[in-house]
């Protein structure tokens, strides 16, 4: 405790397109947070339906087929 603290990311990203991929990323953390800070109260009464079609949005905008997922894989330099 007597170093000062100096907060640090490190990303693991080695091409500009992983770094762009990465800082998209704050665009999901900022929806999700939109989603629960909208989402009623429990024994509000409140219409849970705009959360969920939120949170069902966010799924779809991030699902991807097994068969691309392992296609994409299978092409990477690393591989």
């Amino acid at each position: 405790l007597a170093q000062p603290f100096s907060p640090m990311v490190l990303s693991g990203a080695v091409t500009t397109d992983q770094l762009e991929s990465n800082f998209a990323a704050l665009d999901l953390v900022t929806r999700l947070n939109s989603a629960v800070n909208e989402k009623p109260a429990s024994g509000s009464g409140g219409d849970p339906v705009s959360f969920r079609s939120t949170i069902g949005a966010l799924l779809q905008d991030t699902q991807m087929e097994p068969s691309a997922y392992w296609d994409e894989r299978g092409r990477l330099a690393w591989n």
